[in-house]
């Protein structure tokens, strides 16, 4: 809300906002109520005003950058319609359970920050810090104020840009969902002559050759609103991603890295650590120039357990390809499977051994019976 030396008061909300209501993401609705007063505390004058907006240009990725906050939303499929003729089996919904029970509302359960270091924190947290998550029909939106404890500043091509990256665990029919998002918004970059103002946005554009843009300006002092839509079009060299896959058996994970148009010139992130020469002789690391690949034990160090139940347990490692110059995500591998495992065996001697799951860890207790 923001108001000019005349009085004017303008109040501006997401399409995305959590007080709009949102009709399948295409049309928008939003009432107020407002309360002004006059000189006399007493005298209160109620005024309701409503709007409605319709939007269907969506991306499949968008970015919102306001007066105070960063939004990004990201396009999601079908979820239902992708899970229709799929069975799920009592691990899955004894999993989900879990998820239901840690407090996930709206689907999402909770969301890593990459600060760059990445800080975890559940939906509720992240409420309490100042973020908001949300999934409509068809998008997972996320909305970050600006100069917070989990964004910061990178110069990008003589550009101020504050950064918010974060990746979001959710909840769809299926089971639990990944996905990265991020947003980069200008903190100056404009230049004002009598005739023309100029924007300087940095591209940095690898697979990508079609950038659509909307800005949003206001007239002064009449404060006239008008959109100019832009079209931006670039020709580069192709950048060829790295493609990662990962496979198990009954006690590793296997995991296979092809090189993209860089090499392996990039930093490799095992679940919460930078990939180092002590790791990689421990994770028994293999490279022939165009392909890098990974052999953990399920019981690593950089696993997360995520289920345990009386015959197997669910482990899961997390492998990050990060750009050396600006820790973008270049690619990326969740993997999770089920491991046999006894959770609890009696021996001849009298003796029984529980194993159980703690902090991320197998940790085996006996009891003398």
């Amino acid at each position: 809300m923001e108001s000019d030396p005349w009085g004017n008061t303008r109040i501006y909300t997401s399409l995305m906002g959590c007080f709009v209501d949102n009709k399948d993401d295409a049309t928008f609705n939003v009432g107020l109520r407002l309360q002004m007063y006059g000189e006399n505390p007493s005298d209160v004058v109620s005024h309701d005003v409503s709007q409605t907006c319709s939007y269907t240009r969506w991306a499949s990725r968008e970015i919102l950058c306001d007066r105070n906050y960063m939004e990004v939303s990201h396009h999601m499929a079908n979820l239902d319609a992708e899970a229709k003729g799929q069975t799920r089996d009592g691990k899955d919904e004894k999993l989900n359970a879990n998820l239901e029970a840690s407090g996930a509302s709206q689907g999402i359960w909770k969301m890593t920050f990459y600060t760059p270091e990445p800080v975890a924190m559940v939906l509720q947290e992240a409420e309490q810090a100042g973020y908001a998550a949300k999934t409509t029909s068809s998008r997972l939106v996320m909305r970050s104020p600006y100069n917070t404890a989990e964004t910061y500043s990178e110069d990008v091509a003589g550009v101020p840009m504050e950064v918010f990256r974060v990746s979001a665990y959710f909840m769809a029919p299926q089971g639990l969902h990944v996905v990265n998002l991020a947003a980069a918004c200008p903190k100056g970059g404009v230049l004002f002559t009598e005739d023309m103002i100029s924007w300087h946005n940095p591209e940095r554009l690898v697979t990508s050759y079609f950038l659509p843009l909307i800005f949003g300006l206001i007239v002064l002092p009449e404060e006239t609103p008008f959109a100019l839509p832009v079209d931006l079009q670039a020709s580069l060299q192709d950048v060829v991603l790295p493609i990662m896959a990962g496979t198990c058996d009954q006690n590793q994970f296997y995991i296979s890295v092809k090189f993209g148009s860089h090499g392996s010139n990039f930093k490799a992130i095992v679940g919460p650590r930078e990939l180092t020469a002590e790791m990689a002789e421990d994770y028994n690391f293999y490279e022939n120039g165009t392909h890098l690949s990974l052999i953990l034990p399920y019981t690593a160090k950089d696993a997360v357990f995520e289920l345990l139940t009386a015959e197997s347990v669910k482990s899961r490692i997390d492998l990050l390809l990060l750009d050396r110059a600006n820790d973008w995500v270049l690619a990326d591998l969740y993997l999770s499977c089920y491991f046999p495992l006894k959770a609890t065996e009696c021996h001849p001697n009298g003796t029984m051994t529980a194993v159980a799951v703690k902090c991320g860890y197998l940790w085996n207790h006996q009891n003398v019976l």
